[in-house]
């Protein structure tokens, strides 16, 4: 009996730390990206999507993550200035899973720290993925956190 409790507790304790690892991890990147940035003074070109002007950044205070079958969405505190925008989401395909799945990790670890995401989303709505209305909803480009 007082085996199975001590391996409980190490499987606890184990993965905590594996969690801690990673949001350490995201954050370390996240750093990385802003300092880059920062001395530069412009950011990275990164999108090469055809006729699909940049908006952003737009800091998100994060209302909300939702994981849908065609899509993730991040809903906003406050929209976009100027337009109707609260939702920026993510296509849930297989074909973008990888991206995606590195968009959901940093919103996580934003809304776990309490800190706003900087997004760049895709102004085209040609790009919205699946149940991305037209109205209020944009394709998340790239996006990154501050520590």
């Amino acid at each position: 009996m007082k085996h199975s409790i001590a391996i409980r507790r190490t499987v606890k304790i184990l993965s905590v730390a594996a969690v801690a690892a990673v949001l350490a991890g995201t954050l370390w990147v996240g750093t990385a990206a802003w300092q880059a940035h920062a001395q530069t003074g412009s950011p990275p070109v990164v999108s090469n999507a055809p006729d699909s002007p940049q908006g952003g950044p737009f800091q998100c205070n994060i209302a909300n993550i939702a994981v849908f079958g065609s899509r993730i969405h991040v809903y906003c505190a406050a929209k976009v200035p100027g337009t109707n925008i609260q939702y920026f989401a993510a296509p849930g395909d297989s074909a973008h899973m990888l991206t995606t799945n590195r968009f959901l990790m940093l919103l996580n670890t934003a809304y776990a720290l309490g800190k706003p995401v900087y997004l760049y989303y895709l102004d085209n709505t040609a790009n919205n993925p699946p149940g991305c209305n037209t109205g209020d909803c944009r394709a998340i480009d790239w996006m990154f956190i501050v520590p």
